[in-house]
């Protein structure tokens, strides 16, 4: 993309171009920083938001920073500053850290600090260091070590199905070095010594046969779907538990608030004038995720359903999330107070997963917000929410909403999270170890696990159901958990799609935990 653009703006007037390149840099610094909060995988993955780190390299190539001689003390000085700021970045940095936007500017400027100056100010320092022959021997493979590295090191944890030890990531890197050796010296010497692509027109051709070919080689496997009859019908079904969602998500869980407020609610067998019992379910992406079952459990006993959810948004009266824009998430579950009131509702069935919001994520989440995410929506935003301040916000906004709709004249059925399990992608784990014939019945977290990290929640919720006899719990774990274990699987299928939501079979297992909810409906009727 960036060569593309240097293309198209070749024939402008240096300074035009000099304008362009700097409005470009900053345009994506500040992008990246504004988005970082908002969906950290898409800053770290997509060219607009890390083009200013390519371009901070394009104003050295195009003189933007002038390279000049200076005092070489003061080279010397600057030199080994902007290499120490690249090992303390190297250091501190971990996966917490909030990266790219504003913390990757100092490695990118220790980077562009060193070259400006190594550029025409070659220090003592540098000659010592960077004229020795290992250390240009690694720069020369650097480039080939960059690009065999990472695939190792996920295809190491791919075979093995666990994180890598550090043994065992020390020796991939290992290896990586030795086939990056191989790489430069037998791949990139011969095409930069025109030993074989002697000329751009074999270079140029050499590279679109290649890129058609992987394309055709790829098309083939999109368009027959992996070829999934090279597996067995049991590695098979666990792998559907990757699409196995609620099958009207993008209907039903993507609607505008706006769109709520004109009355563009999902509904399931209301019949318009009806005197049926009917009931909401509300929360955030786990009741998209309870949707199929509680849809079935409408149909099959006549009962009226409305569902509202929204993403990170817990199902209270005036909260907010640290994920959530300023007036989003207290907006949508005011509107809930008026799809509760011009429907006639009798039950309200909430639905979240309630520790984020009080402890933050769990461990293997690879993101940057493990700090709880809930705020009153009074609250000025912060990133820096202790538990226990979470817990208090979430006991004194529950027991509000508790209060709200119980003078309603309406039952609430807080429904428990499903335990957390320890595999980003359970359908993939429980494939992957059918594949290699392995033992799938002890992938589960341990319900000890299970309990201590919701321990805090259950304890509010539980204390909060005393008080009220109108506000009932539904704990998912006295179905999904044994005495010790809380399964991935059950009878072949994969019960959950991630690490927390159930696919649409496993959200049906539940069913005989709504029994007392359905006889309260009929009781209306």
């Amino acid at each position: 993309m960036i060569p593309i653009v240097f293309f198209g703006i070749k024939n402008l007037t240096r300074k035009k171009i000099n304008i362009i390149i700097v409005f470009l840099l900053l345009t994506s610094f500040l992008f990246s920083i504004y988005y970082l909060e908002k969906n950290q995988n898409s800053v770290f993955y997509f060219l607009p938001f890390r083009a200013w780190e390519l371009l901070l390299g394009s104003c050295l190539a195009l003189n933007l920073i002038p390279a000049r001689v200076i005092n070489k003390s003061v080279s010397e000085i600057l030199t080994i500053f902007s290499i120490g700021m690249i090992f303390l970045c190297f250091i501190f940095y971990n996966e917490s850290t909030p990266f790219p936007g504003l913390l990757a500017f100092p490695v990118c400027f220790a980077t562009t600090l060193f070259i400006w100056l190594t550029t025409l100010n070659s220090t003592k320092f540098t000659k010592i260091f960077f004229s020795n022959k290992y250390i240009v021997g690694i720069g020369k493979m650097s480039y080939s070590f960059y690009l065999i590295h990472w695939p190792l090191l996920l295809f190491g944890s791919y075979i093995i199905l666990r994180p890598l030890k550090i043994y065992e990531s020390l020796a991939l890197l290992l290896l990586s070095m030795g086939l990056s050796f191989f790489s430069w010296r037998y791949i990139e010497q011969p095409v930069r010594q025109k030993k074989i692509f002697r000329n751009k027109t074999k270079i140029f051709l050499g590279a679109v046969i290649t890129l058609v070919t992987f394309f055709i080689i790829g098309g083939i496997i999109h368009i027959n779907k992996g070829f999934p009859n090279r597996f067995n019908y049991q590695v098979n079904a666990y792998a559907n538990g990757n699409a196995d969602n609620n099958p009207r998500r993008m209907e039903c869980h993507y609607k505008s608030n706006e769109e709520i407020q004109k009355g563009n609610l999902c509904e399931t067998n209301i019949i318009d004038g009806s005197t049926q019992s009917s009931f909401l379910s509300w929360g955030d992406s786990h009741a998209d995720a309870i949707m199929p079952l509680l849809e079935e459990i409408a149909n099959d006993n006549n009962f009226g359903m409305y569902h509202a959810s929204k993403n990170s948004c817990p199902p209270l009266l005036g909260i907010s999330t640290t994920t959530q824009s300023d007036d989003e998430c207290n907006k949508f579950n005011e509107l809930m107070f008026e799809v509760i009131s011009k429907n006639n509702i009798q039950n309200v069935i909430l639905s979240a997963r309630w520790t984020v919001y009080t402890k933050g994520r769990s461990k293997i989440e690879p993101l940057s917000e493990k700090d709880p995410l809930m705020i009153s929506f009074d609250e000025k935003k912060s990133n820096d929410i202790k538990t226990e301040d979470a817990l208090k916000t979430f006991e004194r906004h529950l027991l509000k909403t508790i209060n709200e709709i119980t003078e309603m004249d309406v039952n609430i059925w807080f429904l428990e999270q499903p335990p957390e399990q320890k595999f980003i992608s359970p359908p993939d784990q429980l494939a992957q170890y059918t594949i290699r014939g392995k033992d799938v019945s002890n992938l589960g977290i341990n319900k000890s696990d299970h309990e201590s990290r919701e321990n805090e929640v259950a304890e509010i919720i539980y204390k909060l159901s005393e008080l009220n006899p109108r506000f009932k719990i539904l704990s998912p774990d006295t179905i999904l958990c044994s005495k010790l274990k809380c399964s991935l699987d059950f009878e072949g299928i994969s019960i959950y799609r991630d690490d927390d939501h159930l696919t649409a079979s496993g959200s049906r297992l539940l069913k005989p935990l709504f029994e007392d909810f359905i006889n309260s409906n009929k009781s209306i009727n």
